[in-house]
Order: C-alpha cells, then structure tokens, then sequence
C-alpha cells in the first residue's frame, strides 16, 4: 500500500537503475564537464562505445541545458526525444543518449 509519491518515486528509482544498468558510461565513464550556471549542470558520462549527456536544474524555473551537442536524443528517464536547445523544467534531470 504505498501512496502516489511512494509509487513515482519507487518507478523513478527502478528508471535510474535501469539506465545505470544499460549504460556503461553512467558506471565507469569519464565525467566531463559541458555547461554550468547558478542553477544547471551539464555533464558528459563516456566510455569506449557510450555517452550519456546528464543535465540537472535544481532552480525554481525552467532554465536552458547549456553545452549539449546540436543533434536529436532521447531522454532516458521518459523516452522523449530532444532535438536543438533543450530547456530542462524546474527541478528536474535528464539523461540524452545521441540517436
């Protein structure tokens, strides 16, 4: 009997296992860093084979995830595909893997 936020937060955490999982570079890549501001981060994850671009705003308003590579992703953590800019909404995270 878990309430609603028990279940998302159980479902976001089985997510972040999943891609840790699949994606070598989230376990033992190389962290390299793509943009920073008050508040976002842009990280690059990489290993032989992978990349995962993580992209973190802890502010209150949506804010531009500054440094990313132009080209299409996919947001590991909904399935979503971003292409050119990518604004993160407040208090969120993504994980992109190049398509």
């Amino acid at each position: 009997n878990y309430t609603a936020n028990q279940t998302w937060l159980r479902d976001q955490l089985a997510t972040l296992a999943k891609a840790r999982t699949d994606h070598v570079a989230l376990r033992r890549g190389a962290r390299e860093q793509l943009g920073v501001t008050t508040d976002t981060l842009v990280v690059k994850m990489s290993s032989a084979g992978d990349t995962v671009f993580v992209a973190l705003n802890r502010g209150d308003s949506p804010q531009a995830a500054s440094g990313l590579p132009s080209g299409e992703h996919t947001n590991l953590l909904d399935g979503s595909t971003k292409s050119g800019s990518v604004t993160l909404p407040p208090r969120t995270a993504m994980l992109l893997v190049p398509n």
